[in-house]
């Protein structure tokens, strides 16, 4: 009788333990996955206010009517975009965001992307052109840009385009 009563309360202490046992793992990962949206959505939250600050000093210092930014762009350093969640996170994914949520963020840093690449091409182009003594001159730099460089202002205009954007449409992740 006492070896049946020890069999079951092990039974049950191991069934117990078991219990136990899946709940903190489970409790443990539902706090991983609500830490990785909270540093996706805090990592977001920071790109939007360099790109926002960055987008403003570029029509602070704009003395133009029509919507080519591109010597603006080029003259202020480009922002430090933060992408160290979305290098090192990217594998919870999956398992912290619905489909839609993922789409949006991928989206997000695809945008990013984008405007890091249409600026170098326009400062390696812009500097390519004022690779010459007399360009040095911001007049003479704004001159030549306006006669030859429409390949820029479109550039331009779809930086701003992506910018506004992504301003608008603010964090996609949303709390």
């Amino acid at each position: 009788m006492v070896d049946i009563a020890t069999g079951i309360f092990t039974l049950a202490g191991v069934g117990f333990g078991f219990i136990l046992n899946f709940l903190y793992s489970y409790l443990k990962e539902k706090k991983q996955l609500k830490s990785v949206k909270t540093l996706f959505q805090y990592e977001i939250k920071k790109n939007l206010e360099l790109l926002a600050d960055f987008i403003e000093k570029i029509k602070e210092d704009s003395e133009k009517v029509d919507d080519d930014y591109a010597l603006e762009i080029v003259d202020l350093p480009f922002p430090r975009f933060k992408s160290l969640v979305w290098i090192n996170q990217n594998s919870f994914l999956t398992q912290a965001f619905n489909q839609s949520e993922i789409v949006k963020i991928q989206n997000f840093y695809n945008d990013l992307d984008s405007l890091k690449s249409i600026y170098y091409h326009i400062n390696i182009g812009i500097k390519d052109k004022n690779n010459r003594s007399m360009m040095e001159t911001d007049s003479f730099r704004r001159i030549l840009h306006k006669m030859y460089w429409g390949d820029f202002a479109n550039l331009s205009k779809e930086f701003m385009n992506i910018s506004e954007k992504l301003i608008k449409e603010g964090n996609p992740i949303q709390k």
